[in-house]
């Protein structure tokens, strides 16, 4: 990103008001393009909105994977010891965060390691 975050409605709105500026001579073409210039560009605006489109999508398949996880524990619980039980609610939640810090601090995959994290708060809630 190259500035400031704005909307692509409030970039819009500041460029009508500022060729009103100009056409009154409160502001001056140099000083247009500096204030715009602090701004984010319509090109990071539109890879704002896909990049959050992607996370969207990574947190619905992070619940897919954590509705079919609970969904195959959940039809074989009764059948598993009490030990068995506790491994595998204490290993999933210690396992995804440990996945979610790797990924943050040792690959730098900061989307990634929230969808993993979000998984993990998922796990969470099934253990409770």
């Amino acid at each position: 990103m190259s500035g400031r975050s704005i909307s692509g409605r409030l970039r819009g709105w500041l460029l009508g008001e500022m060729d009103l500026w100009r056409s009154e001579g409160i502001l001056s073409e140099d000083q247009a393009a500096r204030i715009v210039g602090l701004y984010e560009t319509p090109v990071d605006i539109a890879q704002q909105k896909s990049s959050l489109a992607q996370l969207t999508l990574m947190g619905l398949a992070a619940l897919m994977i954590c509705l079919a996880a609970l969904l195959l524990i959940g039809y074989n619980w009764s059948a598993m010891p009490a030990a068995l039980k506790l491994i595998i609610i204490f290993g999933t939640i210690v396992g995804t965060y440990a996945g979610g810090f790797y990924l943050r601090f040792r690959m730098g995959q900061r989307r990634l390691s929230e969808v993993v994290f979000f998984l993990d708060i998922l796990f969470y809630a099934c253990g409770v």
